[in-house]
């Protein structure tokens, strides 16, 4: 009797295991698919958490504060936490209302710097690339998914469409050289690894490479490939460095995309002061990616979009959200340091993705720095 009451017990506990593994199972597809309805749905607003340490002496310096920001309105000075900084170094994942104070910030000193109150920054020339750098320069075709943008960038300058675009300098930067570092010091062909597997004892020089596309003729500089030196010491793919290290003294004083690029433009440019877009091709980061992904959605209710795309002034939130994006602040930068060149200007971004079967979409992203009216 007793082994039978046993038995009885024991299917019963079974039974109960099983009805609350197929409840669990029930909610999390109901979960799922409720995030997959609202995904769809293009939400107007999005709530995200930002970081903030306004309060230095709170024991709970990094708490979450909820920042509510919506779409397709003109962006308004929001106010964004003290700590929310230019470079994200070793951050979660990008979010929208991140993106948005880092692209504000950037902005405020672009604003700045056409006042005249550009920060210090180090000026660089050609003999600046002999410190840790080889460069390269092939002639090449743009890829089809700018077939389109080519035709508005020839007719922006008052040109004729060709009836195919023709070949264009390609300029390659590699980081594989030693190079001495901001202080001065000698960094040689190996670096330390920061990790402590037995099987990554040391690590090669930062191997970034950076590949970009100079169109003189159509003011034009094109990105087709960037992991600048910095950026790829930081990534989360990478382990942090000791805490008394710093990273910039592990790259070479050239580093931004910004300045390499502008030392390309302004070397076969004959007017560098006539340099109106900035493109980025294939773009591989998965932050600025997620927010274009979240603007199509939200702007379109589509995931991706073939060109034309969409358009948005650096006025808007989705402006702002994709100048803080990682493969946009070159182009603030370069504003901030070149502005006795360029002269003011504004800002506006087109966004698109060129769809190949079986294949990821290839978001590409172009920036137009535009010449106020006079008057």
């Amino acid at each position: 009797m007793a082994e039978k009451n046993d038995m009885n017990a024991r299917h019963q506990s079974r039974r109960t295991l099983g009805a609350t593994l197929a409840f669990v199972i029930s909610a999390s597809l109901l979960s799922i698919h409720s995030t997959y309805e609202y995904s769809k749905s293009g939400a107007q607003r999005l709530s995200t958490t930002i970081e903030s340490t306004d309060n230095p002496n709170d024991s709970n310096a990094h708490k979450a504060k909820s920042l509510s920001l919506p779409f397709g309105r003109e962006h308004s000075n929001v106010e964004c936490p003290n700590s929310v900084r230019v470079k994200c170094d070793l951050q979660p994942p990008l979010t929208y209302g991140r993106a948005v104070c880092i692209g504000n910030k950037l902005w405020n000193m672009v604003q700045d710097a056409f006042n005249g109150n550009r920060p210090k920054t180090q000026s660089f020339t050609l003999e600046d690339v002999d410190n840790g750098w080889t460069t390269d320069e092939n002639d090449s075709h743009l890829p089809d998914r700018w077939d389109d943008a080519y035709d508005l960038m020839v007719k922006s300058v008052g040109g004729e469409v060709p009836d195919h675009v023709p070949v264009i300098p390609l300029v390659e930067f590699r980081q594989d050289q030693p190079f001495h570092n901001a202080t001065g010091a000698l960094v040689t062909a190996s670096l330390p690894s920061f990790s402590s597997c037995p099987f990554s004892l040391v690590r090669d020089t930062t191997l970034s490479l950076i590949q970009h596309w100079i169109l003189p003729d159509q003011n034009a500089i094109i990105a087709q490939y960037v992991n600048s030196p910095y950026n790829k010491l930081r990534s989360r793919n990478h382990p942090p460095p000791p805490p008394d290290t710093s990273l910039l003294n592990l790259v070479p004083p050239l580093h931004r995309l910004s300045d390499i690029a502008w030392l390309s433009w302004a070397e076969l440019s004959p007017a560098p002061h006539t340099l109106q877009y900035i493109g980025h091709d294939y773009i591989t980061n998965s932050d600025t990616r997620r927010i274009m992904n979240l603007i199509f959605r939200a702007s379109a209710g589509v995931d991706w979009m073939d060109w034309p795309g969409l358009e948005f002034g650096v006025e808007t939130w989705e402006g702002r959200a994709l100048l803080g994006t990682p493969n946009s602040g070159n182009v603030a930068w370069l504003l901030v340091a070149r502005a006795g060149v360029m002269g003011r200007r504004g800002l506006k971004v087109r966004i698109w993705a060129k769809g190949y079967e079986m294949l990821d979409p290839v978001p590409c992203l172009l920036w137009n720095m535009t010449v106020p009216e006079s008057g």
